[in-house]
């Protein structure tokens, strides 16, 4: 049979074969990816969010007062923290990470803004009335003015479709004035902490459990930030009693047992995530917004110098970053400041960050490589570092607030290197590798005059002798 011969149907009779053109198949395949693109684009239109029920849902974390070491990952002695542990043991761990201020207010505004407290402007933890500047208004302090002014993680997640909440310790009015979707609700009258923040994590999870069941089909963030183990140390017998044969001091005991009962919460919050599904798209973020405040607690510690100091019991803190099958669990020796963490959270969702001082560390988490914050003008390369301040904190804002220290953070190997400027011009150096707990200052060594002398430029390039001027975003 030739190749145009008719073919032989069942019924016995002829058919010439169909013979489809080229054009005509070209012109077919067009079309049909013509309908698909409109079709596309009319679904994408018709469903704006359709993308963003992939985004990975995020939640903080934020101690409040506790040790860098008072964990069992860290290998605590006494202290018993398994769902903490186990976020170390699934996530990303730095160890060497730091809050770039020593107490709760500056350091939790610099977490949501990534900027230093120079910058945005909070540097005490008292309410603000500065009638002199004029920038006061009945129910709202300059202090929080400027925070509804700057950019917020939870103003740059909105823009991505994702919904909010506070929950916690949060000092700048109410919720909305962080940009958040809901919130604690602000108390009536003039109080220190603005939102019944002493409630969440010791009073049960409820807020936070209805948020997350009616968000499930949405992308969500979430600020949980309870006052724990903070005082009042006061937890329930069936924690504390764990601790008073660890100890002759109550007080200790207190504490720990405090530290297990916040550790007990975020087992509560995984536990919830798991049930409904949502763990393996969550990103867990867990930080302590400063160090421990038990001055006393030289057994804990190795240190009375704690919360409020420049020391490493007052700024070190480890961070964890754990989301479940894209982030292998290592241990990264990586320096870096909890203002990276609103860069880095931008960079992983493709969004652009604007002026902030902090810099994204993802390539540090998925491939340890070191983060890039060289950044500054001065002609030595320093990568390594992290820097903080502290403040006097007497009620100022940042213009007539003088500080008391600022402090370097740089990483040598093997040294681990800590310059303290103090406002009366004394010059602390440690070498945290020999001297962990900075009991031998080292400033007045001859030989270490060139590392010092390069620490302190760093320094002064990224945190000015002088307050920055405010800089609104």
């Amino acid at each position: 049979m030739t190749k145009n011969a008719p073919q032989q149907t069942n019924n016995g009779s002829s058919q010439a074969p169909v013979v489809v053109s080229h054009h005509r198949l070209l012109a077919i395949l067009f079309l049909a990816i013509f309908i698909s693109a409109i079709s596309f684009y009319f679904f994408q239109k018709k469903s704006p969010t359709s993308s963003a029920s992939q985004l990975p849902n995020i939640i903080f974390i934020i101690a409040d007062d506790i040790g860098w070491s008072d964990y069992g990952f860290n290998h605590h002695p006494f202290i018993s923290t398994p769902n903490i542990d186990e976020l170390a043991h699934t996530g990303v761990v730095f160890n060497n990470a730091y809050a770039p201020n020593s107490i709760c207010r500056p350091s939790l505004a610099s977490i949501i803004t990534g900027l230093y407290p120079a910058q945005h402007g909070i540097t005490a933890n008292t309410r603000v009335i500065n009638v002199r500047r004029g920038e006061y208004d009945i129910g709202l302090p300059p202090y929080a003015k400027r925070m509804d002014e700057l950019y917020t993680i939870p103003r740059a997640l909105s823009k991505l479709g994702y919904r909010s909440l506070q929950a916690g310790k949060w000092w700048e009015e109410g919720y909305t004035n962080g940009g958040f979707d809901e919130g604690d609700k602000k108390p009536q009258g003039l109080f220190r902490h603005v939102t019944r923040m002493n409630v969440i994590g010791r009073e049960g999870l409820q807020p936070i459990f209805d948020f997350i069941d009616n968000n499930k089909e949405k992308p969500f963030f979430i600020w949980y930030a309870p006052q724990m183990p903070h005082t009042p140390h006061n937890p329930p017998s069936a924690f504390l009693n764990n601790y008073l044969d660890k100890t002759t001091d109550i007080n200790i005991a207190k504490y720990w047992g405090m530290v297990s009962w916040f550790d007990d919460t975020i087992g509560q919050i995984v536990a919830h995530l798991q049930t409904r599904g949502l763990r393996e798209n969550t990103i867990i973020i867990y930080m302590s917004d400063n160090g421990v405040s038990l001055q006393s607690d030289i057994e804990n510690t190795g240190s009375n110098e704690g919360k409020d100091s420049p020391y490493e019991m007052g700024v070190r803190t480890p961070i964890i970053f754990n989301w479940p099958t894209h982030w292998q669990p290592t241990q990264r020796d990586a320096l870096i400041s909890n203002i990276d963490i609103f860069p880095t959270l931008m960079e992983l969702l493709k969004t652009p960050t604007g002026n902030l001082s902090g810099v994204s560390i993802l390539s540090t988490i998925t491939h340890g490589k070191s983060p890039e914050r060289n950044h500054a003008s001065v002609n030595h390369v320093l990568e390594n570092y992290v820097v903080g301040e502290g403040y006097v904190d007497q009620g100022k804002e940042v213009f007539d607030n003088p500080r008391k220290f600022r402090w370097i953070r740089y990483q040598e190997l093997p040294a681990q290197w800590k310059l303290i400027a103090h406002n009366n011009r004394k010059i602390e150096l440690f070498n945290l590798t020999d001297d962990p707990n900075e009991q031998h200052n080292l400033a007045d060594d001859i030989s270490l005059s060139t590392t010092k002398e390069l620490l302190l430029a760093r320094l002064n390039d990224e945190l000015p002798d002088k307050n920055q001027t405010f800089q609104q975003q």
